[in-house]
């Protein structure tokens, strides 16, 4: 992010402010000098900046201040990022300052003479090994949570070793590891050993898509093993004309001057509507072209027309590194056999064709799977790790299948086995109908008389009789137990001491017997 400024950016706070707020407002009318301080005078339409201005919270005396860094403005209320420069986020009150005001942290991201004619942002002496680099450089794209970042200047890196091979560049911006890139040369060929030379500063320009860094200035500019022909039997680098080639002119390899050199050799290319070749007096064979290519037996490889691999030969193949989610399916390479014209379309839905692959669903079961196209069908046929055997219908074994809702046919069921057992069902039911009514009306029997001699059959009322003897002198009177009382008469007297009770028992039939109820 870059740092915006203004001119006399001044103003008071509308309200309070506590320790935690993220958002500040100002006073009326007075937020639009606030978002200028986040916009540029010169811009670059294909550069766009992130940017951010630094203010400053005080009270009228100046007696204490925090610095915020401003991020975005909405009428008259700021975004800010509170406590930044060492200072602490605090409580500010109605009318206390908020400026834009010159600070440590707006000075530092001036660029001094020195600082540029240094390179203090965009060089830096190579940390790590000979084959990965490793620098790191102070830059500020990543303030206030910011995530974007680009270079489109280059780099100079100092190394301190010479490579050996292709190289790497670890990048560090403020703090921030962005990743390591290989260092290609400018045909996007790594680096070969060499091309890099101890304390020999080199340039590094990022890639567009911010993957890998060209080095401008490789030892070796391009990967060639030879270097460019500019003439033939002349001295002058630029001589032009045709040139003519006699046998003898070319020297395949200088004695003892390539890797598999022996000594001085002629080459000798000879034409009869195919190129051959001799080496001094031995004839080494035929030049393949596309014109030319190399038939099956001449390269030992299986012919495209059929024919026998060795008895002992094994066949495998291997797929790419492939990863998936679980419960992905993810797929091996497929062997396919198609009827020409009848089918043999990647889509899999017209003709005669069958193939085989293997299939993993990750985290639950791996198949080799043979898929059946025909008549616009296509039908997958399992054969899991498990053991198991899914077919998508009916499985045929001689003139017996299983169904695919898994019902069974065959002539030892006569037909479907789901048939064979309703009727064995059905008979067994029909020829123990007379046991199993017998059996029923037994226990309903049982449990009858059970019920019979443990349980209240009924109950009645006894015949009702008088008391013996009448209530007087305040005297109470019981009636007998198991009785209850459910008359009474004064024997014509409005005395109530001559008073007669009617009586007469409570009784329960159990097992047969009337029983009179008891006392509790």
């Amino acid at each position: 992010m870059i740092t915006g400024f203004g001119n006399n950016v001044v103003s008071a706070l509308a309200e309070n402010v506590t320790s935690v707020q993220t958002t500040i407002t100002v006073m009326p009318d007075q937020g639009a000098m606030f978002a200028a301080l986040l916009t540029a005078d010169l811009e670059n339409p294909s550069n766009p900046q992130n940017m951010y201005a630094i203010i400053t919270l005080t009270n009228s005396g100046q007696t204490a201040r925090e610095i915020c860094h401003l991020t975005a403005v909405k009428g008259d209320v700021l975004t800010v990022v509170r406590g930044r420069e060492g200072t602490t986020a605090r409580g500010w009150s109605l009318n206390d300052v908020v400026a834009n005001f010159a600070t440590r942290g707006s000075e530092n991201g001036f660029v001094q003479a020195e600082q540029l004619q240094t390179g203090q942002y965009t060089a830096a002496v190579a940390g790590g090994s000979e084959n990965a680099l490793a620098i790191e450089l102070p830059g500020t794209f990543f303030l206030n949570n910011a995530t974007d970042w680009t270079f489109r200047t280059p780099i100079i890196v100092v190394p301190t070793l010479t490579n050996t091979g292709a190289a790497t560049l670890q990048l560090v911006i403020g703090g921030k590891v962005l990743g390591t890139f290989p260092l290609y040369k400018g045909n996007k060929a790594p680096l070969e050993a060499g091309d890099i030379i101890a304390d020999i500063p080199i340039a590094c320009l990022l890639d567009k898509s911010k993957t890998f860094f060209s080095v401008i200035n490789p030892v070796k500019v391009y990967s060639l093993d030879k270097g460019l022909v500019r003439s033939v039997n002349k001295i002058l680098p630029n001589d032009k004309g045709a040139v003519t080639l006699k046998p003898h002119d070319i020297s395949a390899v200088q004695a003892n001057g390539g890797t598999h050199s022996d000594g001085d050799h002629n080459i000798q290319i000879e034409w009869d509507g195919k190129l051959h070749g001799t080496v001094d007096s031995t004839y080494v064979g035929e030049f393949f072209t596309t014109a030319n290519p190399p038939n099956a037996a001449q390269t030992g490889a299986y012919p495209k027309t059929g024919g026998n691999l060795n008895e002992e030969a094994s066949v495998t193949v291997i797929s790419a590194v492939k990863t998936a989610g679980a419960g992905q399916a993810i797929y091996a390479p497929m062997f396919r056999s198609c009827i020409k014209g009848r089918g043999g379309d990647v889509d899999f839905k017209d003709g005669a064709s069958a193939c085989l692959r293997m299939v993993e669903v990750v985290g639950n079961y791996a198949y080799a799977e043979i898929l059946v196209d025909g008549y616009s069908s296509v039908h997958s046929f399992q054969f899991r790790n498990d053991g198991t055997i899914r077919s998508p219908g009916s499985v045929y074994a001689g003139g017996a299948f299983i169904q695919s809702d898994g019902n069974i046919y065959g002539p030892v069921w006569g037909g479907y086995l789901s048939n064979w057992v309703a009727g064995q069902i059905d008979s067994r039911i029909n020829n123990n109908n007379g046991w199993v009514n017998n059996q029923i009306a037994a226990q309903i029997n049982d449990v009858r008389n059970w019920v019979y001699q443990n349980f209240v059959n009924s109950s009645r009322q006894a015949s009702a009789q008088w008391a013996a003897a009448t209530v007087g002198g305040g005297a109470g009177l019981q009636v007998p137990a198991g009785c209850v009382v459910i008359g009474a008469r004064n024997n014509g007297s409005s005395n109530v001491a001559n008073m007669g009770i009617l009586y007469a028992a409570e009784q329960i039939l159990v097992n047969g017997n009337w029983m009179t109820i008891g006392l509790a």
